[in-house]
């Protein structure tokens, strides 16, 4: 049950919350429409009025702004609510009444790790739903064409192969739906003989693709070709496609699900398998950095307060650092992927109980 006390640090922990928030996400906004503002010019000078796009794209991107930077908004929020209390001489008398530093914050500290958990699962039901429509609408406003990728590799169970040289999603051209050009299927037969399909084009039927100009190889002892209408193949589907572009530009975006899927049909997959085991403690990171960077805020003398705070932040900047470089090392397999993917939250945890030392009783 939360004292008064409590809900007054978690009220002021949250109010903050927001505002730092909502600050990150309209500076770093604001700062992205300035640096395309030449590219949306162009853009307009294609497809007329973009304003409503350009309102919708950044309305869509606010969500991977704010899953990016929350563990700093929350780091900021706590300095936030420390120093408010500081400056209003309300830190001292809740020492004098008893309570340890951290007693007196844990409801901020719990809320941290509730919101790093919100976050993460914001990050696997919404970041699926959001990144087709906020590709098509980047590619027209900063590229002035239509979302159409290009040489896209893909792999299904049992060690099949895909490639497709161009991706077509519903509405490009006006399309009702989804459409592939250039198709390439390499799997293995009953008898472990190489079996290959082509087609020209292929069209998505809901269920399956309809295939036209299509063609089954199959190689070995009982060499063999025939025609082929449709195929129906599980992980070769619209959103498969969108995820292996995701997978192959923007891989630090995809979802721990992702990671799970690619890793289940390519076992040496190492950059999803670090970014799994990443993407496993992420909701942790919140805490970490509170850990970190508390206990040089939380002092008495006045002439370095300013400093802890710039020590602290600075940790906390370490840290990243330092979980790149170790990402970094698994995907290249110089760590292993569980070691590259967790180490940096458990050094810099640790590190944080450490400095509990620091902190007034």
């Amino acid at each position: 049950m939360l004292h008064r006390l409590d809900r007054y640090v978690l009220g002021s922990f949250l109010r903050h919350w927001v505002i730092v928030g909502a600050a990150f996400v309209l500076l770093f906004t604001v700062l992205d429409l300035v640096g395309h503002s030449d590219e949306i010019g162009e853009s307009k000078k294609v497809y007329g009025a973009v304003g409503v796009n350009v309102f919708r794209y950044y309305l869509l991107n606010a969500p991977f702004f704010l899953v990016q930077f929350a563990p700093y908004v929350t780091l900021l929020a706590a300095i936030s609510t420390v120093m408010q209390l500081r400056r209003s001489f309300e830190w001292t008398p809740q020492l004098t009444a008893g309570r340890s530093a951290w007693r007196a914050f844990l409801p901020m500290l719990i809320t941290s790790v509730i919101i790093g958990h919100f976050l993460a699962e914001l990050r696997e039901c919404g970041f699926p739903r959001l990144q087709l429509e906020r590709a098509q609408l980047q590619a027209q406003l900063f590229e002035q064409e239509e979302w159409r990728p290009q040489e896209l590799w893909l792999r299904g169970p049992r060690d099949q192969r895909v490639q497709i040289d161009i991706f077509e999603p519903s509405g490009f051209n006006d399309a009702s739906l989804p459409r592939v050009i250039g198709l390439e299927v390499f799997s293995l037969g009953p008898r472990g003989e190489d079996v290959s399909i082509y087609a020209r084009e292929a069209i998505w039927d809901g269920s399956g693709w309809e295939l036209i100009d299509g063609r089954r190889t199959l190689a070995g002892n009982r060499a063999s070709e025939s025609s082929l209408s449709y195929l129906e193949m599980e992980g070769f589907r619209p959103h498969d496609l969108v995820r292996a572009w995701v997978g192959q530009n923007q891989p630090l975006e995809l979802t721990r699900r992702d990671a799970g899927e690619l890793l289940a049909r390519d076992s040496g997959h190492r950059q999803a398998a670090t970014l799994r085991w990443s993407l496993s403690v992420a909701p942790w990171v919140h805490l970490v950095l509170l850990l970190i960077g508390l206990p040089y805020v939380l002092n008495f003398e006045r002439q370095s307060s300013l400093e802890g705070v710039a020590v602290g932040l600075l940790l906390c900047a370490l840290f990243f650092v330092v979980d790149f470089l170790f990402q970094d090392l698994g995907q290249r397999g110089v760590l292993t992927p569980w070691l590259a993917g967790i180490a940096p939250v458990v050094i810099f945890g640790s590190l944080g109980l450490l400095g509990q030392g620091r902190l007034a009783t």
